[in-house]
C-alpha cells in the first residue's frame, strides 16, 4: 500500500510494478485473502476511496462499498477462515464496520467501543484477527483509546486496561524515611499510593485528585514538618499539604496548555517556597517557577522548548543553579540565577534524566542520561560534560539516574533504562554493570536516604513499582493493588449513576443511584476485590456478584458520614479475568432515611 496506489511483487520484493494503474491515489491498507492461491481475491483500502476488491489478484479492482458511511479508510483485515465465513472488518478515522459478504455489504460494528472524547482525528489503526477465529471468534483492535477485543466476531467490543497501574509514573521517598518509612507511588489511573512500613502495604491517597492519571511526584525537603507533595497532570499540578490525605489543584497556565513532564522543589523550600514545573507540551513556555510554596506560578523566558530533564542543584539556596535537558535544542543548559539567564552546557544527546551529587558544591558533578547517547558526567558545575558508561548496553537509553546519599564515600550511582532494566556504577560513572529488571523499562529510580545504613532503593518499572534492600542485587515488587475510581473509563454503569462533587472521595467525585437494578461493573485481572464506599444515614442496601455469583449484601447506613469505607471484599480469586458487579436492590436498612447506593471507588489486588 502506497501512497501513489498498490504495488506487487511476485519475485519475493526483488522487484515490484503496479497491478491496477487505474489507481493512484493513497492506499492505506490491503487485505488478501487467506486462500489467495485458490481464489486471487485480494482488498484495498483507500483514503477516500472506500474498499475495493479483486478477484483476479489485483488486476482489476470493482468498488464494494455499499454500507460504508465514511471513506476513509485505515485499517483492513481479512478473516482467516475467509473461505468459509466471507468475513473481513474494515476501520475508518471515526468508525468500524464489518462484511460477511466477500464485502458486498457493509455494517458499523462499534457496540461497546468508548466514546471518543481526546481527539476528533484517526480513531481506529489496526486489526488482528485470532488464528483461530472459526472457534473463538476473537478479533483485536488497535486505537488511539488503547487496545479493544471482541470475542463474538465484532458484535461488540471490550477496552482492554493495557496501560496499568503497575506502571508508576514516580517515586518519591520520604527526606526521613529511616523514622517515617513514608513512601508515595503516583500512578496511571489510580491517582497516589502511600507506604508508611518501608514499601510492605500500601493504601490510596487520592482524596482531591482531579486527575487520576498523574505522573511526576515532589516531595518537600521538609516533609516531616510540612507534610507537603505536588504531582502533576496535563494542564495542572495539585498540591497537598497533610501527606497526600487530600489534595488540591493548582493551575499553571490557565491561557494555555502545558503537560508536567518534571516537577523540581528547591532544597531550601521551606526557606524559599520554590519549585519549578517542566512543560513537555513545546508550547510557548517550557518552564514554570513558584515562590510562594506552589501557590502561584510564572512562566520563564527559555531558550529551548519540552525539556525532559529538570534538576536543581543542592545548594540551589546559594548557587541558583538549575539544570535543563530540552527536546529543542538538545543538549543540556544551565541557569545560576534560578532560571531568568540561561546558557547551553551541552550541545549534544537527547537528555532524559539528569541527577546532581549531594555535594555538587564542592566536587561540582552531576550526570544526564540520554536517549541514544548514554551518559554525560560533568564535574566542573556543569560548565563542561564527558561521555561516560563503560559496560552498558550500546545505544541504550537511560530514562532515569539516581546519586547515592553517600557518594562521596561510595561513589554510587543508578541508571534506569528504557528494555535493559537497571544499572549500577561504584566509580562515579566510569563504569556500569547491570544490576536487575532485565528487560523492563524503568522510568524512576530513588534511594533511601539512609542508603549507607539501609542500602535501600526504590525503581518504578512498566511491570510495577519494585524495592532493593541490598543496594540493587535483588529486587522484590511491592505495590500490589489498583484502585479505579467512579469515573476510571473501566468502570461501566447501566441505569441512573449522577456524578457528585466529593472532596473527601477517591479523586473529587462519587456517583450515586436509587433505582432497582441499576448496576455498576468492572472487569479486572487480580486475586482480590474491594469495594470502596461512603456510608451516611442516606446509605441503603446493594447486592454484590463476583463472576456472576451473590457474594453479599451491603448495608451503607451509618449515622455518621463516612468516606472511604471498604464495605466488601472478595479474596482467594483464581488466574485470568473477573468481573465485580454492584447491583440496586431499593431496599434500606429501617434506621436508614432512604435507600441510595454511593460509589466511590473498587480496589484490586494481584
Amino acid at each position: 500500500a502506497t501512497r501513489s496506489g498498490l504495488v506487487k511483487t511476485t519475485d519475493g520484493g526483488a522487484t515490484w510494478f503496479n497491478p491496477f494503474p487505474g489507481y493512484t491515489g493513497t492506499v492505506d491498507a490491503v487485505g488478501i485473502s487467506p486462500a489467495f492461491d485458490q481464489d486471487q481475491t485480494v482488498f484495498m483500502g483507500a483514503s477516500g476511496g472506500g474498499v475495493f476488491r479483486s478477484e483476479n489478484g489485483g488486476n482489476s479492482f470493482a468498488l464494494v462499498n455499499n454500507g460504508l458511511q465514511e471513506l476513509f479508510v485505515t485499517a483492513l483485515a481479512v478473516s482467516p477462515d475467509y473461505a468459509a465465513d466471507q468475513t473481513l472488518l474494515v476501520a475508518t478515522n471515526t468508525a468500524l464496520f464489518r462484511s460477511t459478504d466477500r464485502g458486498d455489504n457493509w455494517a458499523p460494528a462499534t457496540t461497546g467501543l468508548d466514546e471518543q472524547e481526546v481527539q476528533t482525528g484517526i480513531h481506529y489503526l489496526g486489526f488482528s484477527f485470532s488464528p483461530a477465529y472459526a472457534q473463538d471468534q476473537t478479533v483485536f483492535l488497535a486505537s488511539f483509546e488503547g487496545v479493544h477485543r471482541s470475542e463474538n466476531g465484532a458484535d461488540s467490543w471490550r477496552h482492554l486496561d493495557t496501560f496499568s497501574q503497575k506502571m508508576p509514573g514516580e517515586v518519591e521517598v520520604s527526606p526521613d524515611f529511616a523514622v517515617d518509612r513514608t513512601v508515595f507511588v503516583s500512578t496511571n489511573g489510580g491517582g497516589v499510593y502511600r507506604s508508611d512500613d518501608g514499601g510492605d502495604a500500601w493504601r490510596s491517597v487520592s482524596a482531591g485528585l482531579a486527575d487520576m492519571y498523574p505522573s511526576p511526584l515532589e516531595i518537600s525537603p521538609n516533609f516531616s514538618s510540612d507534610g507537603s507533595l505536588f504531582t502533576g497532570h496535563e494542564t495542572f499540578v495539585s498540591r497537598s499539604g497533610n501527606g497526600g490525605d487530600i489534595w488540591a489543584p493548582v493551575a499553571i497556565a490557565p491561557s494555555g496548555f502545558i503537560v508536567t513532564r518534571r516537577i523540581a522543589v528547591s532544597p531550601d523550600y521551606v526557606s524559599d517556597g520554590t519549585l519549578f514545573i517542566a512543560d513537555d507540551f513545546n508550547g510557548s513556555r517550557a518552564l514554570y517557577k513558584s515562590t510562594d510554596a506552589g501557590t502561584t506560578f510564572a512562566p520563564l523566558e527559555a531558550p529551548f522548548r519540552g525539556p525532559f530533564g529538570l534538576a536543581l542543584s543542592p545548594d540551589y539556596a546559594s548557587d541558583q543553579t538549575v539544570f535543563v535537558g530540552p527536546v529543542f535544542p538538545l543538549g543540556i543548559f544551565r541557569s545560576q540565577d534560578g532560571g531568568t539567564q540561561w546558557t547551553q552546557v551541552l550541545e549534544d544527546g537527547w537528555v532524559l534524566s539528569i541527577a546532581v551529587s549531594p555535594g555538587f558544591r564542592t566536587d561540582g558533578t552531576a550526570f544526564a542520561g540520554t536517549r541514544y547517547d548514554g551518559i554525560f558526567r560533568t564535574t566542573d558545575g556543569g560548565a563542561s560534560w564527558v561521555s561516560i558508561g563503560t559496560g552498558m548496553t550500546a545505544n541504550v537509553a537511560v530514562e532515569s539516574l539516581a546519586v547515592s546519599p553517600d557518594f562521596a564515600n561510595d561513589q554510587t550511582l543508578f541508571a534506569g533504562t528504557w528494555a535493559n532494566g537497571v544499572y549500577k556504577s561504584t566509580d562515579a560513572g566510569a563504569t556500569w554493570a547491570a544490576t536487575g529488571l532485565a528487560g523492563d523499562h524503568v522510568n524512576t529510580l530513588e534511594f533511601s536516604p539512609d542508603y549507607a545504613n539501609d542500602q535501600t532503593m526504590f525503581a518504578g518499572a512498566w511491570a510495577g513499582t519494585y524495592r532493593s534492600t541490598d543496594a540493587g542485587a535483588s529486587w522484590q515488587r511491592v505495590v500490589d493493588l489498583q484502585r479505579y475510581d467512579d469515573r476510571n473509563e473501566f468502570v461501566s454503569y447501566s441505569g441512573n449513576w449522577p456524578e457528585f462533587a466529593c472532596q473527601l472521595c477517591t479523586g473529587t467525585s462519587m456517583r450515586v443511584a436509587i433505582t432497582p437494578l441499576a448496576r455498576t461493573q468492572l472487569t479486572f485481572v487480580g486475586n482480590s476485590v474491594s469495594w470502596i464506599s461512603t456510608k451516611a444515614p442516606i446509605g441503603g442496601i446493594a447486592a454484590v456478584f463476583v463472576d456472576g455469583i451473590f457474594e453479599a449484601q451491603v448495608d451503607l447506613y451509618d449515622p455518621q458520614v463516612l468516606w472511604q469505607e471498604t464495605v466488601f471484599t472478595k479474596t482467594g480469586l483464581g488466574p485470568g479475568e473477573h468481573t465485580v458487579m454492584i447491583v440496586v436492590t431499593g431496599s434500606q436498612n429501617p434506621s436508614s432515611s432512604a435507600s441510595i447506593i454511593l460509589f466511590d471507588a473498587l480496589e484490586i489486588g494481584y
